[in-house]
């Protein structure tokens, strides 16, 4: 499957929203991989996330080999 990142700087609240059609997972991670946030397989993320200082990367992970249709707001 594929894998998009978005990488963001913090201190700063993140508004995450994602709507899939197929589940996909998600994860926020620093740059030396620390996991700050893990949603799982999820087709929905509705929800504000306080980002500590430094770089953050949003990670969608399509697990599959189904086309994922994505809509995001950030």
């Amino acid at each position: 499957g594929e894998t998009l990142e978005y990488v963001f700087a913090g201190p700063s609240n993140l508004t995450v929203k994602i709507d899939s059609n197929i589940p996909a997972d998600v994860k926020i991670l620093s740059n030396d991989g620390e996991v700050l946030t893990d949603f799982g397989e999820t087709q929905r993320i509705d929800m504000v996330i306080e980002l500590p200082k430094g770089k953050w990367k949003l990670i969608i992970h399509n697990p599959g080999n189904k086309k994922a249709v994505l809509n995001i707001w950030h």
